[in-house]
């Protein structure tokens, strides 16, 4: 009774945490909303003082601009008393220069005025001058003419040799064009044929140096040739490299021969039945062929149960993450 009234307190525990943490949830999400909604507020509100920061600056910048409107006008305000001085001035001059004009113009229309005209020097010519200063000018137009006429000649002409010449700069100016491609094409050439010369160099400077190299192994490997034949000459090795080469190879010649050996000793053996005959197949015997072969035996391959020997697979590329197994006796 004990253990049940503890568990039923425990679920009512259970029951009022689960809604105490609903709610909270509740809560929590109400709170994530309202922060949501308040990001986006905080967001439009940056968004308009922004605006209102580039507004601000435009009206500064009419404020500005006002401000030197009103200074210039200012000054102008004090230079007005001086402009309607001059105003003045100018009206009066503007007054009295049509008075006097006024003036003038009376005593010109005024036919009683024996001043208002003046004789000019000289005579009338009678009409024979006038014919013949007539004629002279006539003549002096065919003249100016005729001169017209060869100006247009000329200049005709002038326009011809102007074409020509134009033609001629223009495939002078194709054959220059030509001519350029190929001075830029012959220079590309020879900056090609510059580092090809280059490249030449330094691979004939690595040659001589090759040749100077094998020159000097030449003339190194020929001295202990000389030196060779004189220690064949007394019954010595040729150099004490190669005779210790040639123990190295003695050596390595004989550790082959006994490991051929040993391997042949080792698929005899592997060939052989347990009772002592040659096995007629070259495939490996399986674990479970073997019979016992004593007296007491009926010939029967023992039963081995639950640890049965086997022959396992190949080993492949994973068996290195695999711990080698613990190989067991096989009882016969």
């Amino acid at each position: 009774m004990r253990t049940q009234a503890r568990y039923e307190k425990s679920v009512d525990a259970r029951n009022a945490n689960g809604a105490t943490l609903i709610a909270r949830d509740d809560e929590l999400c109400a709170l994530y909303e309202k922060r949501t909604v308040q990001e986006e507020v905080l967001k439009a509100g940056e968004t308009e003082l922004r605006k209102r920061d580039d507004e601000i600056k435009i009206l500064r910048a009419q404020f500005a601009e006002l401000e030197r409107a009103r200074e210039l006008a200012r000054r102008d305000v004090a230079d007005v008393p001086k402009t309607q001085e001059e105003v003045a001035s100018l009206r009066a001059q503007l007054a009295a220069a049509r008075a006097t004009t006024e003036k003038l113009s009376a005593q010109v229309e005024d036919p009683k005025n024996l001043a208002r005209w003046r004789p000019l020097a000289g005579k009338t010519p009678d009409p024979k001058e006038l014919a013949a200063k007539l004629e002279q000018l006539d003549a002096r137009v065919e003249e100016k003419t005729e001169r017209a006429r060869e100006l247009d000649l000329m200049l005709q002409e002038i326009d011809a040799l102007a074409e020509q010449l134009k033609d001629v700069a223009v495939d002078g100016r194709e054959g220059t064009l030509e001519l350029a491609r190929r001075v830029v094409a012959y220079r590309a050439r020879a900056r090609e044929v510059d580092k090809k010369l280059m490249a030449t160099t330094s691979e004939l400077s690595m040659y001589q140096a090759a040749e100077m190299k094998l020159a000097a192994e030449r003339e190194d490997l020929t001295e202990e040739i000389l030196e060779a034949r004189e220690r064949l000459n007394l019954g010595l090795p040729p150099t004490e490299d190669a005779e210790r080469e040639w123990s190295r190879m003695e050596r390595s010649r004989e550790l082959l021969t006994e490991q051929k050996t040993r391997e042949r000793d080792e698929e005899e053996e592997f060939r052989r039945f347990p009772n002592g005959t040659w096995a007629q197949s070259t495939c490996e015997p399986r674990p479970n062929a073997y019979v016992p072969t004593d007296v007491t035996s009926l010939g029967v391959a023992r039963p081995y149960g639950k640890h049965a020997p086997f022959k396992p697979t190949e080993a492949g590329s994973t068996m290195r993450h695999i711990r080698k197994p613990e190989p067991r006796d096989i009882l016969l």
